[in-house]
C-alpha cells in the first residue's frame, strides 16, 4: 500500500500572514488641548460655584463628648489602664484617649465594643 491511496492531504490550519509595516510619517504626542504650542487657549469655565459660594448649610460632626466621662469611670473601676483596654479592643491607644476625652468622632460600633468590654449601658 501507498501512502495516499488516492486521497489528498489537506491542511485546514490557519496560516498568520504577517502584517505589512507601513511607514508611517512622525506624529507628534497630541498635547492639552488648554496649551498648545506654548499659547495658551482660555475656555469658559461652566460649574456651579455660585451655588457652593451661597450654601448656607453647616455640617456637625457628633463626638463622644460625655460618653468619655463614663468609660473613664468604668475602666478605672475595672482597673484597667488605656493601653490595657485598648489590647483587648484591638484598637489604638489614642483611640482610647479621644473616647475619653471626648474629641473622638462618634462610632456607633466602637460604642458597643466598650460597652459589651466594660459592661455599662
Amino acid at each position: 500500500m501507498s501512502d495516499n491511496d488516492g486521497w489528498t492531504v489537506v491542511d485546514y490550519t490557519k496560516k498568520k500572514t504577517p502584517k505589512p509595516i507601513i511607514n508611517k510619517p512622525y506624529q507628534p504626542i497630541k498635547t492639552n488641548p488648554i496649551i498648545n504650542e506654548n499659547k495658551i487657549i482660555k475656555k469658559p469655565i461652566r460649574s456651579n460655584l455660585h451655588k457652593i459660594e451661597n450654601e448656607t448649610e453647616t455640617f456637625t460632626v457628633k463626638r463622644f463628648g460625655s460618653i468619655g466621662k463614663t468609660v473613664t469611670t468604668f475602666r478605672t473601676s475595672a482597673g484597667l489602664t488605656q493601653e490595657q483596654l485598648a489590647k483587648k479592643l484591638y484598637l489604638p491607644i489614642a483611640t482610647i484617649k479621644n473616647v475619653e476625652n471626648g474629641s473622638a468622632v462618634y462610632d456607633g460600633v466602637l460604642l458597643n465594643k466598650l460597652k459589651q468590654e466594660l459592661k455599662f449601658k
